[in-house]
């Protein structure tokens, strides 16, 4: 039962209903009322994050709220028990693990639309053991050992400028 319905101004409006409930008694006689009935669209609730896999201990989350339509009123609920009210938001999290970030937006006129999303805090590594002969005597070579770590990328340095990406060098 949708009609288009014309107003004075003439403008077409797509998101008002014609509806009509006509009653028969039981004698045949019959009544009828007619309303309209406006329908109004909701928010489009949208975000993104600014990398959405970042380590325990030095992740900076930030999530840009890319809601569309009239918006009055934001809520996020950073899956941790943090929950915000400002338009974006920006999060640090204490432990890794897989969070469901939650955006909810309502409008001026009181609808309201949802999105999540995951973000994932991953663990840091074990610390590797470093082990090292010492004391080193002008001349003698520095042996220097770590143990390994699955997955691990190696990168030594030092203040005179060394640099080595191998295990044990």
């Amino acid at each position: 039962l949708k009609d288009k319905v014309l107003f004075q101004n003439q403008v077409q409006i797509d998101n008002i209903y014609k509806v009509k409930l006509q009653a028969t008694s039981d004698n045949g006689c019959i009544d009828s009322i007619t309303k309209y009935l406006i329908v109004f669209p909701s928010p489009d609730a949208d975000f993104s994050i600014n990398d959405p896999d970042q380590c325990v201990g030095n992740n900076n989350y930030n999530f840009t709220n890319n809601s569309k339509g009239k918006i009055k009123t934001i809520f996020w609920n950073l899956g941790d028990a943090t929950n915000l009210s400002t338009f974006n938001a920006t999060h640090s999290y204490k432990k890794s693990g897989i969070f469901a970030v939650k955006l909810i937006v309502v409008d001026t006129l009181g609808c309201n639309d949802s999105i999540g999303k995951n973000v994932q805090v991953m663990a840091k590594p074990a610390a590797p053991a470093l082990n090292y002969n010492n004391p080193v005597c002008v001349g003698n070579p520095i042996e220097m050992h770590a143990n390994s770590v699955a997955g691990a990328v190696y990168h030594w340095s030092s203040n005179t400028g060394y640099n080595s990406t191998i295990q044990n060098p």
